[in-house]
């Protein structure tokens, strides 16, 4: 490998015979027309010697900056950006110093998304059309697909002894390898091995380790897969919302599944997310038909320079950094008749702890109106997906991660437990051990009670899979100064009685008083056992189950007004490592959303603290405006023969499938309907044609 080409170099061919002398690049001389010259010369020279000492270690491109910025670049770096540069090229710009691509923690898919969103999203997309960005960044993209000829340079093998290297050269790595977890609670176990794992790794990125370019670039090995091999297997879902009450204390590197416990556990693994997948498909396709169904006919005011006169806005309090960037771009005020801003997630950290006001699609009067949903509701994100449906893309994106994290081996079979929190007092009294509960030894119990109302005795299921069928979700204990205390998890969590205790409950040590047993806790000392409980995983499907009930259970629904159930549902789902836009939560919120006295309308938001009612998704489909996404929906029969279908007049999308001539409908593309039809619409309803029209036996109208 040599550099004997000097003529495939272009600028940069004095590098060849005099690597050590660096080449001076003024940025103000790159342009669309030589930008391919610069490109290809220091591919070119990479391909002749990516190997060479001179080529890695020499070579430097001196840059000066068109703002006068002057910095020195090893020849990689320099092509690298190089192929960002595309952005302020293509867009006729000069390139400056803010255009330069470094990120010390190294550069990931996050990092070139931050860089293309700051430095080429945000400041041109109200100037560029949205086709021409979109094929600026394709032509940026493309160009790393470069990078895959170094393929055979860059790989790397995977071996042990760069870890064993690392274990005896610290004593903090090499015990973390060695962990043992066996006194943490279990609810701690998983957190506890992520710390280990998270050890180690900040060693191997500092390092020579084989594994150290998969970790900067956070590509090829997942950390949380990583800390089963290297630092701790620790608990398992079971596949029926539990947790094995089980801890493999190994790692697959340190003992594995070296017992028969942990062998049939982990064996189980695999066929449990099998069936778990097999459960979840037909649950999130389900929820994502409504989604869809329901948010098909929003669309977006086609002026981005027209505001809506709302007089109602969305009250959010910024809780953390999440809730700062899933508002990123929108639009707020403090108070209400106070001046509007508009937020930068990455400049305005202030916000965070404080409760704005956020102009909403929730709100947004020129959606109410039928005119679409206007920039100033929807925010900046506007300007990228207003040639995009806004309901659609909101089902959809929310229902894809559902059914992409629900039909996942490697999410399904993540345990997250859920951790029991105790009323204050019962940790001095009682020991929990894995899913067991019994008193603490070596106390004296004199003079303590457990008190237990026999009516809270609850039988499980004859189905139920536990061993154990009565259980209570709280007792009291009374002190000997004769203060009662109830104790109880903050969930209200089912306790199961033991057989032991079930025998003392039933012995001459227990009084039965008034429909309550009264128990000494002197009996119960010598217990190995006094209750059992299902350890909770907080799966991914709890995610979806919790935010279907928010939206659509209506014992559920019917507990929130519309700031209060956006937040519950935007919480829901960022526990739930759901981190989508706020914007699209609030559309799918806005399209559940009527007229306190007329179910088939929006509320008139111009009014302020305008009455209003929030629909279950179910009811807004059975009360939808429109007859034929009724129609998409079930309850055929009951559809068909309501009275309040009659009254049920506006256009939809699906009405194109009942169209003899769809092409006058489908002639507009920003709103819902053509200009024909919207002139019909905007006729008296006494003289329009109903949508859903019945005739009896002899063909008459029935009117």
């Amino acid at each position: 490998m040599a550099l004997e080409n000097p003529k495939n170099y272009g600028p940069y061919a004095s590098l060849a015979s005099a690597p050590q002398i660096p080449v001076v690049i003024n940025t103000l001389e790159l342009n669309e027309d030589n930008y391919d010259e610069h490109f290809f010369g220091v591919l070119n020279i990479l391909r002749d010697g990516i190997e060479l000492p001179e080529v890695q270690n020499q070579m430097r491109i001196q840059v000066m900056f068109s703002d006068g910025v002057v910095l020195r670049l090893s020849v990689f770096d320099y092509w690298f950006n190089l192929i960002f540069w595309t952005i302020p090229i293509e867009t006729k710009q000069f390139v400056s110093s803010k255009y330069l691509f470094f990120f010390e923690a190294g550069i990931t898919k996050k990092a070139i998304k931050s860089y293309i969103d700051n430095l080429f999203v945000r400041s041109f997309r109200t100037k560029i059309d949205f086709m021409r960005m979109n094929n600026i960044i394709d032509d940026t993209m493309h160009k790393l697909k470069y990078i895959n000829e170094f393929a055979m340079y860059l790989a790397n093998t995977v071996n042990f002894k760069d870890t064993l290297d690392l274990m005896r050269m610290y004593p903090e790595f090499n015990q973390s390898v060695h962990a043992d977890l066996s006194d943490v609670p279990m609810e701690d176990v998983k957190a506890r091995g992520m710390e280990y794992a998270n050890l180690q790794i900040r060693y191997i990125k500092n390092s020579n380790h084989c594994l150290r370019d998969s970790f900067i670039a956070q590509e090829a090995i997942n950390p949380k897969q990583f800390k089963e091999v290297q630092a701790n297997i620790g608990p398992k879902p079971n596949g029926t919302g539990g947790i094995f009450p089980y801890i493999i204390n190994n790692s697959f590197i340190n003992g594995g599944v070296s017992d028969p416990q942990s062998y049939i556990i982990e064996s189980s693994v695999g066929r449990t997310a099998q069936i778990l997948s097999k459960m979840n498909v037909g649950t999130s396709g389900a929820f994502a038909r409504l989604l869809e169904i329901n948010n098909i006919d929003t669309f977006f005011h086609p002026d981005p320079d027209f505001s809506c006169n709302t007089k109602n806005y969305e009250k959010v309090t910024i809780k953390d950094a999440t809730w700062l960037k899933i508002y990123d771009a929108r639009y707020y005020k403090f108070v209400k008749d106070g001046p509007t801003y508009l937020l930068d997630a990455k400049r305005d950290t202030h916000l965070i702890g404080q409760t704005l006001l956020f102009r909403s699609p929730m709100t947004c009067a020129s959606f109410a109106h039928g005119d679409g949903i206007c920039r100033k509701c929807y925010g900046d994100l506007y300007y990228t997906v207003r040639n995009i449906n806004p309901g659609k893309i909101a089902a959809e994106l929310l229902s894809s991660i559902y059914t992409q994290m629900l039909l996942s081996a490697k999410h399904l079979l993540e345990s997250v437990i859920v951790k029991m929190e105790w009323t204050e007092g019962f940790e001095q009294l009682f020991s929990v051990n894995m899913n067991t509960i019994a008193l603490i030894e070596d106390q004296d119990y004199t003079n303590y009670y457990m008190i237990i109302n026999s009516e809270d005795i609850t039988s499980a299921d004859d189905d139920d899979e536990t061993e154990y069928n009565e259980y209570i979700s709280s007792f009291t204990i009374r002190y000997p100064d004769g203060n009662d205390v109830n104790f109880h998890t903050s969930n209200n969590d089912d306790m199961f009685i033991t057989d032991d205790l079930n025998i003392v409950l039933k012995s001459k040590k227990t009084k039965f008083e008034d429909g309550y047993y009264v128990v000494p806790l002197q009996a119960l000392k010598d217990l190995p056992i006094v209750f059992y409980f299902h350890i909770q995983n907080k799966e991914l499907s709890r995610t979806l189950e919790k935010s279907k009930h928010i939206i659509n259970k209506a014992a559920e629904t019917s507990k929130y007004d519309r700031n209060s159930i956006l937040d519950a549902f935007i919480t829901t789902n960022i526990e739930g490592n759901i981190n989508l836009n706020a914007v699209h939560m609030e559309v799918i919120i806005a399209n559940q959303i009527r007229d306190k006295e007329n179910i088939l309308e929006k509320p008139d938001w111009e009014i302020e603290d305008c009455p209003y009612t929030i629909l279950t998704l179910g009811s807004s489909l059975t009360n939808n405006p429109s007859i034929t996404v009724t129609l998409e929906y079930q309850k055929h029969a009951a559809s068909l023969v309501s009275p309040l279908s009659m009254k049920k007049r506006k256009p939809s999308r699906t009405d194109v499938f009942f169209m003899l001539q769809p092409q006058n409908y489908l002639s507009n593309t920003h709103g819902m309907v053509s200009d024909a039809y919207k002139m019909r619409d905007e006729q008296d309803d006494d003289i329009m044609k109903p949508a859903l029209v019945f005739y009896d036996e002899n063909g008459n109208e029935i009117g």
